[in-house]
Parts: C-alpha cells; sequence; structure tokens
C-alpha cells in the first residue's frame, strides 16, 4: 500500500518555488508533512480483550485457537511505515502485505469499526494545516529566514 499526494494547492506551490530556482528547498517540509500524517495514520487503536474459547486474533502475532497460537502471520504493520521525500511531493506507504486492508482504500469493516485509520482520510483531514505549515516555510525561504 502507499499513497502520494499533491493537490491542486501543492502544485501551485511547486510552480512557485520552480520560479524561484531552487525546488528542492520543499523537500524537507515535504518530509515533515508526510512524516506528520504517517504518525497520525498508524496509531494502534485499543486492543480487542482476548477470549480463551474459539478463534482470536493477537496483536504483533496472529491467530490463536482456544489459546493455542497457529502460524505467525502478524508482518508488525507499525514497523513497516516509510515516508519518501522528494522536492515536490512526498509518498507515504507500509510494506506488510494487508495494510490495504488495514489503513487502505479498501479498509474492511471490522477494521473501521475497531478504530483504524485510513491513510487517505488522515490526509485530507490534516491537510490545511499542513499547508499552512509549508507556506510559513516558503515565507521564511522568501525573507531569508529559513
Amino acid at each position: 500500500m502507499q499513497m502520494e499526494i499533491e493537490p491542486a494547492s501543492l502544485a501551485r506551490l511547486k510552480r512557485t518555488m520552480d520560479k524561484l530556482g531552487h525546488p528542492e528547498v520543499m523537500q524537507p517540509v515535504m518530509k515533515l508533512i508526510a512524516h506528520d500524517i504517517m504518525t497520525k495514520t498508524r496509531a494502534y487503536p485499543p486492543e480487542v480483550p482476548r477470549r480463551t474459547v474459539g478463534w482470536w486474533y493477537e496483536r504483533g502475532y496472529g491467530w490463536q485457537l482456544d489459546g493455542v497460537r497457529q502460524k505467525q502471520t502478524s508482518e508488525d504493520l507499525k514497523s513497516k511505515w516509510y515516508v519518501k521525500a522528494f522536492p515536490t511531493y512526498a509518498e507515504i506507504g507500509n510494506l506488510a502485505r494487508y495494510a490495504g486492508w488495514v489503513h487502505g482504500d479498501v479498509q474492511r469493516y471490522v477494521h473501521q469499526k475497531r478504530g483504524w485509520k485510513k491513510l487517505y482520510d488522515v490526509a485530507l483531514d490534516e491537510m490545511p494545516a499542513l499547508l499552512r505549515a509549508a507556506a510559513a516555510h516558503c515565507r521564511k525561504i522568501w525573507e531569508g529566514k529559513a
């Protein structure tokens, strides 16, 4: 699962930075924006109380049956996140093979119900504040204070 966001506001910002001749000055801001989105998305919701009979999922390990661990299936979703920053955009991703069903557009209802966040939704919610931060950074660059 991975996601790239480059809304119209960022495209306008890119054109402005290109005119200044140094589009790479935005790369640190792109990394901060993406890291903030990633941090808010990857937060685990509260764990579901364990059952002692039947099947249940043990976070960080996998499925259990009647208290007996089966084959380990968890890929430790939280540790598989990455951010790649470029001069005009950032990429946020997760390398766990099941990440899309937990944080992606194909999120299963059970994960939504338990409180797992979709990457895209977090990005949209955070974008206005993050664009203000990017604009403030550009202002500092323009004024020679960055």
